[in-house]
């Protein structure tokens, strides 16, 4: 389902019903709702391990609620969350970036088993391979006779091509 941005008169709205603490990352509810109280955490988690909050109908992210009681606009834009951490959602952990910016700052998938993005292990030559994906593109970085040297090759490729000092660490 496409994400309509909400219009502006829309933010003095959410700042009638919600707070929102930057140092905590915490979104708040304001007013009661049912069995919610003022002062509550808004929201909970979705499958995806992002927080979400109802307001009014419609689903909203928590770190675009975040962004928007904060700055009193929309993010205009990805939004990543720099530690890996889906629910922190302080604003010292949050960027606006476009998805490039964001494919750069993933964490390592649950099924890689050297342990480092962009490493794993050649059986037909018995060495580590190392690549790194740019602008859509995979770009061969060579064999190793090590691990280490793999891991070292493919953090010099990170490095050139400005992916982010966390990218490939765990949530």
């Amino acid at each position: 389902m496409p994400r309509v941005p909400l219009e502006k008169k829309s933010i003095g709205q959410l700042k009638d019903l919600l707070d929102y603490n930057p140092s905590t990352g915490v979104v708040s509810w304001k007013v009661k709702r049912g069995k919610v109280k003022p002062g509550m955490e808004a929201g909970a988690p979705d499958a995806h391990g992002y927080r979400q909050i109802n307001v009014g109908g419609r689903v909203l992210k928590t770190h675009r609620v975040a962004w928007a009681l904060h700055y009193g606009e929309w993010p205009a834009g990805n939004m990543d969350h720099i530690n890996h951490d889906r629910q922190d959602n302080r604003l010292s952990n949050l960027r606006v970036v476009t998805t490039q910016e964001n494919n750069k700052n993933r964490s390592a998938m649950g099924d890689n088993t050297s342990g480092h993005m962009g490493v794993g292990f050649h059986k037909q030559t018995g060495k580590w391979r190392a690549y790194i994906g740019v602008d859509g593109r995979q770009i061969y970085l060579g064999l190793f006779d090590s691990l280490d040297l793999a891991v070292v090759e493919r953090k010099r490729a990170e490095k050139k091509y400005g992916f982010h000092s966390n990218h490939g660490s765990a949530a």
